[in-house]
């Protein structure tokens, strides 16, 4: 909502307590309408799940701008990297951990204009490079959201490692504390309530920096940036559409990697290659800065080596240098 629809809204509510509560007689009649048509309507057998709730409360018709960028990524060196990769332990790196880094590059390179939120109007850039990614759970019928915290000073075996243990815990039980916490009550509440829920969440977390535990989310959440793996669907091209109480900047949707001719050295070679679509508030950046997200993809993809498993500078020794 803008600020002229919260001015108007608590003006009204703070008028009806002070001076006429018939006002919350009414918005009381109105809303009690709304809960009985949601109760009486038929649900339907197995199509209103809890996830299909929070979607229909999350989204209405498209109002804001949005910039949408593809990039197309030769993946042969990273491919390479990870079929060679013989580390002790279990963790298998892909090329969604890749992913993620790329988009802790791109963030940690943009932290005064990408890497923030707005507040009244006024930017203030997080102080961490926090990135989100998004885990199934129970074979697509809900979706978790890991944020993994100060992710640019992570390489990529620490991000699987990290993604690996917490997506274990999550898809055992379903969703972790914080996951259960955050859809525990939108089971039992129609749309329009569960709407509501999530803007006021969003309010206390995003825009006052404070915990909701109640809720089972903390201050600034979901990070600067979500990424999802269609590829692991199965989809070679999409879009994911920006998600208003997760305030994300930027959501990146990498696609599954596919064998397409590209020009080397002057020649036509056949290569893999990963459709990166991004999803931009466009607020945050404009046409003539988006060259940098597919600078920053281009270095983890060409050079992988240099983010795999060796130390990450932390960010006060890159304002050093």
């Amino acid at each position: 909502m803008s600020v002229f629809q919260n001015a108007l809204m608590f003006a009204s509510l703070a008028y009806s307590v002070l001076y006429d509560i018939r006002f919350l007689a009414l918005f009381g009649l109105f809303l009690g309408f709304n809960i009985f048509m949601y109760l009486a309507i038929p649900k339907g057998k197995n199509c209103n799940s809890t996830r299909r709730k929070i979607m229909c409360a999350t989204w209405e018709e498209p109002k804001e701008g949005c910039i949408y960028i593809r990039h197309e990524i030769d993946c042969t060196k990273v491919q390479e990297l990870i079929k060679n990769y013989k580390g002790e332990d279990d963790v298998k790196p892909t090329l969604t951990h890749f992913g993620i880094k790329a988009v802790a590059q791109i963030l940690n390179a943009s932290r005064l204009s990408v890497n923030g939120k707005f507040l009244f109007g006024k930017y203030i850039p997080f102080k961490t490079v926090d990135v989100t990614c998004l885990v199934d759970i129970d074979g697509g019928k809900d979706l978790a959201a890991v944020t993994i915290k100060s992710c640019d000073e992570k390489n990529v075996i620490d991000i699987a490692k990290f993604i690996k243990d917490k997506g274990a815990k999550i898809k055992k039980n379903n969703g972790d504390e914080e996951h259960k916490k955050r859809i525990g009550a939108a089971q039992f509440l129609p749309p329009f309530i569960i709407s509501v829920c999530l803007q006021l969440t969003k309010y206390i977390t995003y825009y006052l920096g404070m915990d909701a535990p109640a809720f089972g989310i903390k201050k600034d959440n979901f990070g600067g940036a979500t990424v999802t793996s269609i590829g692991m669907l199965g989809i070679e091209d999409a879009y994911v559409p920006h998600c208003n109480f997760m305030n994300c900047p930027v959501f990146v949707a990498l696609g599954k990697c596919v064998d397409k001719p590209v020009v080397r050295d002057g020649k036509i070679v056949i290569a893999p290659v990963m459709n990166i679509n991004f999803t931009v508030d466009h607020r945050f950046i404009d046409g003539g800065k988006a060259k940098a997200l597919n600078t920053s993809f281009k270095e983890v993809y060409e050079h992988p080596e240099k983010f795999f498993d060796c130390e990450q500078p932390k960010y006060e020794e890159k304002k050093q240098n």
